[in-house]
């Protein structure tokens, strides 16, 4: 049964709805973030390892072409950035961002963890802690709660996916959409869903605020399902960023990352993905994303030789990636360490020269204009910053 504008159990539906309104005051609702700024501030994850050495190639190094040998990326097909650096070729919507200035690239950046283990290095990089499993939440929510200020601001952020990410789970409150592949439920299902509900006030605001999420995100789509590709996500979370009341801080899920085996194909895919979830983000976010900065990392990188099956393995360095309009981009912020066998980190990967703590909290804290010192040791306390950036956004 379609769900059309004049069905009258339609009409029964949205009335039931509203008769309740008075009873969802103590639920969350989705896209109330008070956090005091326009800014939009989205973490990206790129879980599995992301190769950073073939994300952002270092032409220049002649290291790269002898450890990479078979896959390595022929500079002239891809995007160079300037005299030592090029980005894939997969990545065209990306380079021109790059072009416009609303894209940087930082180049030999790791968390502290040095194990290479995915599930530890993950909770590493999403829970800000020195060692895995230290801290219980997220700095991503620690952000939330420092922007939001006082307490007459709502912290609230929001996840893409499924369940919420560790990187925001903690004190503030947090919610999260991911598009279902179930079939759409019928009319007469969410009659009877919305009379369930109707008596109970904890059962009536929740099912409330999901069918606010809900409506926000089918909003401008007609009948149509939000789309599961990459950027199908990327319009998605863009309508709801793009609203006046959204929420200020968001994070989105990419996987896999994690190319031990025939890497050229699989890994042109994903930054393919990754490219047009970022064009889709900023084609649907319109006049805000000029206030908006993306910041796409991974837990650790991949090793500097090619291994025996046409990719490579759990590394340490590896590249990150700013993007929005609100990010002084036309850049690539690298110390670079060199690919030399001396230079190499346990004579395998990619030394880091910088700290992806430094990173973060350097960007978290221009977007949001907090102080530098004080947003580094609430997203990672005890640490120190390690490595020196310039200035990331527009002012």
């Amino acid at each position: 049964m379609s769900f059309n504008a004049s069905s009258p159990k339609r009409r029964d539906v949205l009335r039931l709805a509203a008769a309740g309104a008075a009873l969802a005051w103590a639920a969350p609702r989705l896209a109330l973030a008070r956090v005091p700024s326009t800014r939009r501030f989205v973490f990206v994850i790129q879980r599995g390892a992301a190769d950073g050495l073939e994300t952002l190639i270092p032409y220049a190094d002649p290291g790269y072409a002898q450890l990479r040998g078979a896959i390595a990326v022929d500079a002239a097909a891809a995007a160079r950035l300037d005299g030592s650096f090029a980005l894939h070729p997969a990545m065209a919507e990306t380079a021109k961002l790059y072009a416009a200035k609303e894209a940087l690239f930082v180049h030999a950046v790791a968390s502290p963890y040095r194990d290479r283990s995915h599930f530890d290095g993950q909770n590493v990089l999403e829970t800000g802690g020195g060692a895995p499993y230290q801290l219980k939440d997220g700095w991503l929510n620690r952000l939330a709660r420092l922007a939001a200020g006082d307490a007459r601001h709502d912290p609230q952020a929001m996840a893409f996916a499924p369940t919420v990410p560790m990187a925001l789970r903690g004190a503030a409150q947090v919610s999260s959409y991911a598009p279902s592949s179930l079939p759409q439920a019928s009319d007469d299902l969410m009659l009877r869903v919305v009379q369930l509900y109707q008596a109970d006030a904890q059962l009536h605001g929740l099912w409330s605020a999901a069918m606010e999420t809900r409506g926000i995100a089918m909003d401008g789509m007609g009948d149509a399902r939000p789309r599961q590709d990459a950027a199908g996500l990327g319009k998605l979370a863009a309508g709801f960023l793009a609203r006046e009341d959204s929420p200020r801080i968001a994070m989105i899920e990419t996987g896999g990352w994690d190319t031990h085996s025939a890497q050229n194909a699989r890994l042109a895919a994903q930054l393919k993905n990754l490219d047009a979830l970022v064009a889709a983000l900023r084609e649907g976010l319109g006049p805000v994303w000029s206030d908006t900065v993306v910041l796409v990392a991974t837990e650790f990188g991949r090793t500097a030789a090619i291994n025996g099956t046409g990719g490579t393995d759990h590394g340490t360095g590896s590249a990150a990636m700013l993007a929005g309009g609100a990010v002084r981009g036309g850049r690539v912020v690298a110390d670079w360490p060199g690919l030399g066998q001396a230079d190499l980190h346990e004579a395998r990967d990619l030394r880091p020269t910088l700290g992806l703590p430094t990173l973060i909290a350097a960007t978290a804290a221009e977007c949001f204009a907090l102080d530098p010192r004080r947003t580094l040791q609430t997203l990672y306390p005890g640490q120190t910053a390690a490595g020196k950036l310039p200035g990331l956004l527009k002012t």
